[in-house]
């Protein structure tokens, strides 16, 4: 049985203090003594006219024109394929994104990356069975986990206590993990296929959110050594391949000695260039495409050592994709596909050339980002050998306000409300702010003398008239999650492993007067932040009473936190309701 437990008091609106503009979004039409209010398309419509620049993804930056699109909403007819039995033209531009990223297949995805996750996990691990996990992955590879029933080791990102974020995988961590596996089972059983406790897999996330890139390369070879897939989330780095894409295909023309197409630096190596068998790409995230379309990627390697079955891909790819998938996000796939390989133009933008301008203004951007004298711009310089962060995907613009009287939410606020710039996402102590091929030399121009005004004024700055009025107490809004994190343990301790069924049909949901804070409980589901979908608390994992604190502070910062509800300016957690489900798993 589950129930609701309280964990504190607060006031959604103590205080109504909102502008005109604001007032005018969320107003209530009355029409014919009815109320209604304002329809998605009147709000787009009218967002459209404020003139924010988009410091988010995706990719195409709201930069491009198309035609009637309902013109290209068709189904599956006569001359037009089946993207889940692809044959004909279809096949042949996924043909053309295999070859343009060195892929052995590539599928397109019009479900996003979350599909492409789902597939990728029940395609490598039999059901009941075993895989090793980043702790920071994203909620659909969980959700993989409880659709299937898999038991999942955790291996953990290092922590970034100075900058209050993660960085990369340790591979160290990711053998030892392995090599413990291969001890309990034993290495006579190691080829038992029906053995549900060997490792099938590894699943890690990179580029992370903040733009971090672990050691894909020698992950990969521990991977390999044993035996066992590695799944890579690069969903936010479908552009790695493309920034130097060009100089790569020059390098490769110019030799013969049968190494994948790829190359350059860390920075801009895609995982697939660095060994991984599964890549799941966000291609509208950094790229010019719709949301919702994504891409995955098989390498050779894999498929030919037996390690992935395409025929298991796609058999799950049509279990977790539409059967009725969207031309329109079809079509911006293979236009995105045909921009890169040189022989389209996406915009009037010749593709070579887009790049090269965008490096160059990402650059001075960057550059002159770092000359802030508080705001911080995360640079590689930043980060340690124990961080074990490779390379940063500079196109991720992180600026830290620690030190600062401003909160990371605040920050943004600040942004959004005096110079007209939306960011892609507000830690308690830094932004994200994503930039794209697509960006315009005006608007990174706009965002940086912002974010200089910002630090000039930061100290100075009355945050009373931008704060939010649901702002968490200003000492305990800004307490880093890393932080949160050392009281509450290395790592949140996870005690028992709950199937699905118990999660989502324990009994009665009610909510309990105990407050958490008092005691330790055990978590039935999934809390997180949004963006970006990591979890705080897992089902099975104690939440301690500084966790919860953790979770308040974020609700009371204005953050959206997902496994959570609110009752009468209560907040609630779903935990399992008997103690002695604790002893019994211990």
């Amino acid at each position: 049985m589950t129930v609701w437990r309280k964990l504190d008091r607060y006031f959604l609106f103590p205080k109504v203090a909102i502008t005109i503009n604001e007032f005018e979004d969320t107003c209530i039409k009355i029409f014919k003594g009815k109320c209604f209010h304002m329809y998605l398309h009147e709000k787009l419509a009218k967002y459209t006219t404020k003139n924010r620049y988009p410091m988010h993804m995706p990719g195409h930056k709201r930069q491009l024109t198309a035609d009637n699109l309902y013109a290209y909403d068709i189904t599956e007819i006569n001359g037009f394929d089946n993207l889940h039995h692809a044959e004909d033209v279809l096949r042949e531009e996924m043909e053309r994104a295999a070859e343009i990223y060195g892929a052995a297949h590539s599928r397109f995805l019009v479900n996003g990356s979350s599909c492409g996750v789902l597939a990728a996990i029940s395609a490598t691990v039999e059901y009941g069975g075993k895989i090793l996990i980043g702790r920071n992955s994203h909620k659909s590879a969980y959700h993989a986990l409880d659709l299937r029933g898999l038991h999942a080791e955790y291996v953990y990102p290092q922590e970034i206590g100075a900058w209050s974020m993660q960085g990369g995988v340790e591979p160290a961590a990711v053998r030892e993990k392995l090599q413990k596996n291969v001890m309990l089972v034993g290495e006579d059983n190691m080829q038992n296929v029906t053995s549900t406790q060997k490792m099938r897999a590894v699943f890690v996330t990179s580029p992370t959110y903040e733009g971090m890139i672990s050691d894909i390369t020698w992950i990969a070879a521990i991977c390999h050594e044993y035996g066992v897939p590695l799944i890579v989330d690069e969903a936010h780095g479908a552009h790695l391949k493309a920034m130097n894409l060009w100089d790569n295909m020059q390098e490769n023309n110019e030799r013969n000695d049968g190494q994948p197409r790829g190359g350059g630096s860390e920075a801009t190596k895609s995982a697939l260039d660095c060994g991984a068998d599964i890549v799941i790409q966000s291609l509208h995230k950094t790229m010019p495409t719709l949301t919702q379309t994504a891409i995955l990627h098989v390498s050779q390697d894999a498929v030919s050592s037996g390690r992935v079955s395409m025929e298991h891909i796609d058999y799950y790819l049509g279990v977790y994709q539409s059967s009725s998938p969207s031309y329109v996000l079809l079509e911006s796939i293979s236009q995105c596909m045909h921009w890169l390989s040189g022989d389209y133009k996406i915009g009037g933008l010749d593709a070579r050339e887009q790049v090269k301008t965008y490096r160059e203004l990402l650059a001075k951007t960057r550059n002159r980002l770092a000359e802030n004298k508080k705001l911080h711009l995360i640079q590689k310089e930043d980060l340690q050998k124990t961080h074990c962060v490779v390379a940063l995907d500079e196109g991720k613009i992180v600026i830290s306000a620690k030190g600062t009287n401003l909160s990371g939410y605040e920050f943004a606020n600040l942004l959004r409300e005096r110079f007209a710039i939306e960011v892609e996402m507000a830690a308690q102590d830094y932004i994200i702010a994503m930039t794209s091929f697509f960006d315009t030399e005006e608007g990174l121009e706009k965002f940086a003398d912002a974010v200089a005004q910002c630090d000039a004024m930061c100290d100075n700055i009355n945050m009373e008239k931008f704060r939010n009025e649901r702002q968490f107490p200003q000492t305990q809004a800004k307490m880093p999650i890393c932080e949160a994190k050392k009281l509450a343990g290395e790592h949140p301790e996870r005690v028992c492993e709950l199937p699905v069924e118990k999660l989502m049909h324990g009994g009665a949901v009610l909510p309990e007067e105990t407050q958490v804070g008092a005691k330790e409980y055990i978590s039935a589901d999934f809390i997180y932040v949004y963006p970006p979908g990591i979890p705080i608390a897992a089902p099975g994992e104690i939440i301690s009473p500084e966790m919860a604190e953790e979770m308040v502070a974020y609700y009371k910062g204005g953050f959206e936190v997902i496994g959570c509800r609110t009752a009468n300016g209560d907040i609630y957690i779903k935990c399992l309701s008997d103690d002695e489900e604790r002893k019994k798993s211990r």
